[in-house]
Parts: structure tokens; C-alpha cells; sequence
């Protein structure tokens, strides 16, 4: 028999654990979030951080578009978050200067920390990622959805 806190229930049974808005604006990224959060809540880490970087890799998709940028190779195979990542850097140095395009940067950081903290490093066996870390990555991994739902607003 399973047994969660209230804490953990609450968590597991949550729609939308990063709220509405980030789920209407990434629909691609709500499945992984969902599973992020049950993941999380079960105690599994890893899984949970695995999910979390599919999350910010079809949202970083969407963040691409948005600045005009591809989200797939020539050959139609889909951009990794460090591709995405350069289509996205690369569109924000082109941004003039200003606080519209701190603001972007701040969003690249976002971007930068998690690809190469972790999205390359949970991708590959051997590599285990504890409770403590799992739940920094959560919170870092909603701050840049927050961030780029707000950027990428109509």
C-alpha cells in the first residue's frame, strides 16, 4: 500500500502543478509537468528530473518561435534544448538594448543553467539526482516557465 503526507497528495494530485497559465501557454510541456509532480511526490528524483527537462525542452520550443527561431534540424528531427538554446541566444543578442532585452536575458540564464546543469546530465545513465536536488530543479524549472510565459504573452 502506497502512503503519501498531505503534503505529497496534494502534490501528486495536482492539474496544473505550475498553475494555468503555464499550462496554456506551453501545452506541449503540461504531460511532463503533471508527471514531474507525481514523480516528486513518490519520492523518484530522477524521474521527476527527467520529466522536468522535457518540460523545458518543449518550452524552450515555444520560446524559440516566439524570438523567430526554428525548432527542428533540416532534416525534421526536433532541436534538443541546447539547440533550442543557441536559436534563442542567439535571436536575443540581436534584440536592441534595454530593459526588454535584460529581461530576455534573464530568461537565457534560466535557459543556460538548466541545459548544461542538468538536461545534459540526466539524459545519460549512471547519473542520480537526490530529493534535495530534485526539488531545487522543480522550483528553478517553474521560475523559467514563469518567466518565459510572461515574455512570450500576446
Amino acid at each position: 500500500m502506497l502512503s503519501l503526507s498531505a503534503p505529497e497528495a496534494s502534490l501528486y494530485a495536482k492539474a496544473c502543478p505550475f498553475g494555468e497559465g503555464i499550462a496554456d501557454a506551453f501545452p506541449g510541456s503540461k504531460y511532463d509537468i503533471t508527471e514531474a509532480a507525481k514523480c516528486r511526490a513518490l519520492g523518484r528524483s530522477t524521474a521527476c528530473v527527467f520529466h522536468l527537462m522535457r518540460a523545458a525542452e518543449a518550452a524552450a520550443a515555444v520560446v524559440s518561435l516566439r524570438l523567430g527561431g526554428i525548432t527542428h534540424k533540416s532534416d525534421g528531427e526536433p532541436l534538443t534544448l541546447g539547440g533550442l538554446f543557441k536559436q534563442v541566444s542567439d535571436r536575443i543578442e540581436l534584440l536592441p538594448r534595454g530593459p526588454g532585452k535584460d529581461s530576455w536575458l534573464k530568461l537565457k540564464g534560466f535557459m543556460s543553467s538548466i541545459n548544461r546543469g542538468t538536461r545534459t546530465k540526466v539524459a545519460h545513465p549512471g547519473v542520480n539526482f537526490t530529493e534535495e536536488q530534485a526539488e531545487r530543479l522543480f522550483e528553478q524549472t517553474q521560475a523559467f516557465l514563469e518567466e518565459a510565459e510572461e515574455l512570450i504573452r500576446p
